[in-house]
């Protein structure tokens, strides 16, 4: 959500704890492209492609699992309240190193 709504705090953060949890930086390279991308696989792209249209449009085409409507529309909050008030990065978690593009 972070990178669609163009929130650099979630972005930064994100990609910090998703690297912890085990997500590869080639698919953190290639998030952008993650329609197409073989880095990601048919699962993660559904769960992407249901993320992607709850944040754009808020109804979506795909299934729902309870958890992960509970999440996007979580994280979607979150970027709703950091956008507005600037919140700035700590200095400290640019160490990540992930690109916000």
């Amino acid at each position: 959500m972070g990178r669609l709504t163009q929130c650099p705090y979630e972005v930064v953060h994100h990609s910090a704890l998703a690297q912890r949890l085990g997500v590869r930086p080639d698919q953190l390279a290639q998030l952008a492209a993650w329609e197409s991308d073989p880095a990601f696989t048919a699962q993660e792209r559904a769960v992407m492609r249901y993320a992607a249209e709850a944040t754009q449009q808020v109804t979506v085409s795909t299934e729902h699992i309870v958890e992960l409507v509970c999440n996007v529309a979580f994280y979607n909050m979150v970027v709703r309240v950091l956008v507005p008030l600037e919140v700035e990065i700590e200095e400290d978690a640019h160490d990540n190193r992930y690109k916000f593009t």
